[in-house]
């Protein structure tokens, strides 16, 4: 299972340098909304495509999401909500370790991060917020530095998973870039 979705953190890690970046309120930044709603749905594209995945779908921006994701601390940083699991990423310099590590070490990151998440078909839903401050690890050298809620499963599951061309088994339809139009 793990293996299936190793791919989409590689991506992540990659986007740990925060493009086209957004002031929030409380000073924080994310990536452009679009652009990283782009970047995810581009992932989720080819894991579909290479894994056949027909109910991948399309991934969109929820402000919801970042409202809660600005209210996170350090102490439940990894907690999931009713609606939604907690990814992690991390300082850059331990991106570029993961990056640079066995496919091992990058599969562990992937669990140990929940980066994993990004891959998984029925989320549709993504919001993010950097820290003010980043929470350190305890009995490491590595920190985090943001954070993303994605949305509306909360747990790991595969269950729901469909097999078959990308966007041949969508519940209400076929968005133009191939995944499954998004329920909202």
């Amino acid at each position: 299972m793990n293996r299936i979705f190793a791919g989409i953190f590689l991506l992540f890690l990659a986007q740990g340098r925060h493009s086209a970046p957004l002031r929030e309120k409380r000073g924080r930044v994310i990536m452009g909304r679009e652009l990283l709603a782009s970047h995810i749905n581009a992932e989720r594209i080819q894991l579909a495509n290479m894994r056949q995945i027909a109910n991948m779908y399309e991934m969109n921006y929820s402000n919801e999401l970042e409202q809660i994701a600005l209210k996170l601390t350090c102490e439940n940083a990894r907690t999931p909500g009713p609606n939604y699991m907690v990814v992690v990423l991390y300082d850059e310099m331990t991106q570029a370790r993961v990056k640079a590590g066995t496919p091992a070490e990058q599969q562990n990151a992937a669990m140990e991060s929940g980066t994993i998440a990004f891959g998984l078909p029925g989320q549709y839903k993504v919001g993010c917020a950097d820290f003010d401050t980043p929470c350190t690890i305890q009995g490491s050298a590595s920190t985090i530095v943001s954070a993303c809620l994605i949305g509306p499963e909360n747990s790991m599951r595969l269950d729901g998973m469909k097999f078959g061309p990308p966007g041949s088994q969508c519940p209400i339809g076929r968005a133009a870039n191939g995944l499954c139009l998004a329920p909202y």
